[in-house]
């Protein structure tokens, strides 16, 4: 059976729009209206210290979470924005007398931008590297602040002068506190509800899931991070502002105490890391149990507090190891069913104007205006220390031709891959693609964005990210507005028959189902070139049919596909014209009949003669 394509007209809840609960925005309102009366009913200044602690560090949280939640960059050192921004805002307002509120702003502007310097060096450090390499620049910071004492007072600190009254982010009663932090923590809270449903959060999030997928994909994932640092920075000073005016006085060991960055990462972690609203929960749990803990076992045995938080919180990580929100989510998801119109089956009689929908949203217009060959390779090589890997290889592509790339393991058929894509450097030989030479050094983002998209040997599906959205990575690249890109990524599943599983985790469909979702999000770059790597491999007879004609369609459209493959049947039903490769070089090339009949690709390859 053909791909079965989205209809015009497609209602909102077949664009996988996961309607809310009716009772989320009166349960919502109710919560805003119990938070803005809550200060009122409690009389006790300690209490409502506690209250304010949880709203400022679950606005930390949030701001956190946009860099180590959604980029997946764990930041060890964040505390290392609040303690700039309280000490730029506080020697603006102290030293100069600029208003507090100009002053916090300053502050986290000059954050972001010292933020995104510090980003474009560090993030070239992944995982645990760059995780200590933000503890040891937080020690760093802490060190010259300490050093440069006729600036910073150093260890003695600085206190503020009181002026009651809001131009001075200053109250004489907690409440005002209370509100001021609420007011922050609604603002966090929105702009991080923005990141997470644009693009610049689906960039995150494939960032966060597969760096190399997500480049593929268009996605330039080092400008990602650093603009996420550089929000998250900005945020976090501002929370540093706020903080200096509550408290009246700043010193390097409390300000920049690596105990607030690792707060920030601990609700986020136990909330639900990438989730909007799970550092708030997170700290509705943390803070309080925290703050009780010290009041009852703080004075008794000396850091009893500290061992009973720490396995409350290892308990929470055994056993809900994916944050409380995400566990809490998951368990409604189950009795939820996603619902189908009845429509496809009306609609089966326009099979060739639902091609038309599907090339209109997966093919460019640039695809078939190329003048021939649309990638030239020449004198292609590529060396490992002394291994070569591929030694003079030669190839060109015609614009809606299907061409094979067969051999034996082994034979640098990825490699290939890897060097016309960008993903390693080639050590000689020229690329050429669409008329234009592509550089040394041209990042694989960049040449997808020119049309020049691959799939992957082994899958790699943003497994945090549901099916719809690791689709909505590339469309949105395409269009920007997120609606819109929703509804291409779902003619884009339609087309390959996994519209049915669009809100659900790729981790859930079979290999096959992967294999789909994989074509759909290269679709979405909408390619010149489609290059697929082992496409077929452990699919069945008929799946191995399906993707074959699927395969046929996108060609006939006019984008060029290059593919690696062990199935012959496929290849020999597929490829006009077929390369071999052994230990990296060349050794046939020419019809799928002529290559099967040749002596020496029987020989190191196929085995025996193939029946075509």
């Amino acid at each position: 059976m053909g791909p079965r394509l989205m209809p015009s007209g497609t209602s909102d809840a077949r664009l996988g729009e996961k309607r809310s609960p009716r009772w989320t925005i009166p349960l919502l309102v109710a919560a805003a209206a119990a938070l803005l009366v809550l200060p009122t009913v409690v009389r006790s200044g300690y209490f409502t210290h506690i209250m304010i602690m949880v709203v400022f560090t679950a606005y930390l949280g949030v701001a956190w979470n946009i860099l180590g939640g959604f980029a997946g960059q764990m930041s060890m050192g964040h505390g290392v924005f609040l303690g700039l921004g309280a000490y730029m805002s506080t020697l603006l307002y102290v030293r100069l007398g600029v208003n507090p509120w100009i002053a916090m702003f300053a502050s986290a502007l000059a954050c972001a931008v010292v933020a995104a310097l510090i980003g474009y060096l560090l993030f070239r450090l992944r995982d645990a590297f760059f995780a200590l390499s933000t503890m040891a620049l937080l020690k760093v910071v802490t060190l010259l602040v300490v050093y440069f004492r006729g600036i910073t007072n150093g260890n003695i600190g600085i206190s503020l002068p009181m002026r009651e009254g809001f131009e001075y982010m200053m109250f004489r009663e907690k409440t005002g506190y209370f509100y001021m932090a609420l007011a922050l923590l609604a603002v966090g809270t929105v702009a991080a509800h923005k990141i997470r449903y644009s693009r610049l959060g689906l960039n995150l999030l494939a960032v966060r899931d597969d760096h190399d997928a997500a480049e593929s994909m268009g996605v330039d994932s080092h400008m990602a991070k650093v603009t996420a640092l550089a929000i998250s920075a900005a945020l976090v000073s501002i929370g540093g502002s706020f903080y200096t005016h509550y408290v009246l006085y700043i010193d390097p060991q409390s300000i920049f105490d690596p105990k607030l960055s690792l707060q920030m990462a601990l609700v986020s972690i136990l909330g639900g890391l990438g989730t909007v609203t799970g550092p708030i929960v997170g700290a509705i749990l943390m803070v309080p149990v925290d703050a009780m803990l010290r009041a009852w076992f703080g004075g008794q045995v000396a850091g009893l507090n500290l061992v009973i938080y720490g396995l409350l919180i290892m308990a929470v990580v055994r056993f809900v190891p994916e944050g409380i929100v995400p566990r809490v989510m998951s368990r409604r998801k189950r009795h939820e069913r996603l619902t189908r119109s009845e429509e496809a089956d009306h609609h089966d009689s326009s099979s060739d104007s639902r091609g038309e929908d599907l090339r209109s949203v997966a093919i460019g217009e640039s695809s078939a205006r190329h003048d021939d060959p649309i990638l030239s390779v020449r004198g292609l090589g590529v060396q490992f220390g002394g291994l070569t890997a591929v030694k003079e290889f030669d190839v060109d592509t015609s614009a809606g031709e299907i061409l094979g790339l067969i051999g034996p393991n082994g034979a640098g058929k990825t490699t290939v891959f890897n060097a016309i894509t960008g993903y390693i450097q080639p050590t000689s030989g020229t690329l050429r693609f669409c008329g234009r030479e592509i550089k040394e050094g041209t990042k694989p983002h960049r040449l997808c964005r020119m049309g020049l998209t691959r799939t992957f040997q082994i899958v790699k599906p943003f497994r945090h990210m549901s099916v719809l959205e690791n689709v909505m990575v590339g469309t949105i690249a395409q269009v920007g507005d997120y609606d819109e890109a929703k509804r291409r990524a779902l003619a884009l599943l339609e087309g390959v028959g996994l519209d049915r599983h669009a809100q659900l985790y790729p981790g859930s469909l079979t290999i096959a189902g992967q294999k789909k979702l994989e074509l759909a999000r290269a679709l979405a770059t909408r390619p010149v070139i489609l290059m697929l790597d082992e496409p077929m491999a452990g699919l069945n007879p008929n799946e191995v049919e399906d993707m074959v004609l699927f395969v046929k369609r996108i060609a006939g459209w006019g984008t060029s596909v290059i593919i690696i493959e062990h199935v012959m049947k496929a290849v020999m039903s597929l490829c006009e014209r077929v390369v071999v490769l052994d230990h990296g070089e060349r050794i046939a090339e020419g019809s799928p009949r002529d290559v099967a009949n040749n002596g020496r690709v029987i020989d190191v390859y196929l085995g025996e003669r193939y029946d075509a």
